[in-house]
């Protein structure tokens, strides 16, 4: 399968039955996995480039994008609604797409520089964000707060969580 862009991908994420390509236009596409034929495509504004992407996992046809300033950006894909067709009660399954920012995350004095990496953690509604400056911030997305922070020397490249042995059930945060 062949998909067509008109710029160089940056990132790609498997999402589903589809797969989301973030380009070097910082244009967001997204692609039906089994016909390759592009369904959404959400174009960013001028002020916003596309540094990292994820998705976090307890949000159903939800994306977040990180960007060059520190702001981050969740946009709904695409909707699928089930339910009832009202006359003939036949199930009736509706793909709506959408790209709709349903939240922006604005950059502070702790956001205030390149995100880097995107990560989820093993905890509902909370991401990993990776900084350029050397700082990981852990961020509830739902109540816009960050958990805690960590530093290191150099850029954040890769963010992993790993759950502790049977023994030691604590899960492990590691950066490079």
């Amino acid at each position: 399968m062949k998909l067509k862009l008109d710029s160089a991908p940056k990132f790609l994420l498997p999402f589903g039955e589809a797969l989301v390509v973030a380009d070097a236009a910082n244009e967001i596409h997204i692609f039906d996995l089994e016909n390759g034929e592009q369904v959404l495509e959400i174009a960013s504004p001028e002020s916003f480039k596309i540094t990292a992407i994820a998705h976090p996992a307890s949000y159903l046809d939800q994306i977040v994008v990180g960007g060059e300033d520190g702001r981050m950006r969740l946009l709904v894909s695409c909707l699928t609604l089930l339910g009832l067709h009202l006359s003939t009660q036949q199930p009736l399954l509706q793909s709506i797409k959408s790209g709709e920012l349903v939240r922006e995350y604005p950059n502070d004095e702790r956001f205030n520089c390149k995100i880097t990496v995107l990560e989820q953690s093993p905890a509902v509604d909370v991401l990993a964000v990776g900084m350029e400056n050397g700082r990981v911030h852990l961020r509830n997305l739902k109540a816009d707060q960050t958990i805690c922070s960590f530093r290191q020397d150099g850029s954040i490249t890769a963010i992993a969580f790993r759950y502790g042995s049977y023994l030691d059930l604590s899960p492990s945060l590691f950066t490079t």
